[in-house]
């Protein structure tokens, strides 16, 4: 399903895209495009990742929105990642939902102004997060090595971590 849903992602660069009900295995690392607004249909709607990184990247992008978000990282490795952002602004997240095992994060958020990566990470807004699993890190912020830039405007509203470590890890802010 990977090479299907990251078509659909590319030709919905800066619109939207809705993600119908079903399970969907992915085995490489989903990217979403800048300007694009994604939702899921809920709990019935879920990415179930089999890889070693993320699950799902942003990098470099503005004006990201994602409701509904479902992914099963269960089957994966210890490292991998629900939702990662790389140089990002301006992104909103509605009721983000991560089942995960030791190791892993859910949201991690990389403040990054080097290479190609682009820009820091600011204006960051999660609304209900539900984080299950013995996950590391719900939402974990961070900042790349020898960079000077911070992430900033990180706000998180509600929600909830079960069994996660730390159910809010926030460096570099």
């Amino acid at each position: 399903d990977t090479a299907a849903i990251q078509a659909a992602l590319t030709a919905s660069t800066g619109g939207k895209i809705y993600i119908p009900t079903g399970t969907y295995k992915t085995t490489s690392t989903l990217t979403i495009p800048s300007g694009t607004s994604v939702e899921w249909a809920g709990f019935s709607s879920v990415i179930k990742y089999y890889g070693t990184a993320q699950a799902i990247q942003v990098i470099s992008s503005k004006y990201i929105s994602l409701t509904n978000l479902n992914v099963d990282l269960t089957s994966a490795a210890s490292t991998a990642v629900g939702i990662e952002f790389r140089g990002a602004w301006f992104v909103n997240i509605y009721k983000p939902t991560v089942l995960g095992i030791s190791g892993q994060t859910a949201v991690n958020i990389i403040s990054s102004n080097s290479g190609s990566l682009g820009f820091g990470c600011y204006m960051f807004e999660i609304f209900n997060p539900y984080f299950s699993g013995a996950m590391t890190y719900g939402v974990k912020t961070s900042q790349q090595t020898s960079d000077t830039v911070r992430n900033t405007h990180v706000s998180v509203y509600d929600g909830w971590s079960n069994l996660v470590t730390y159910g809010l890890y926030f460096r570099a802010l």
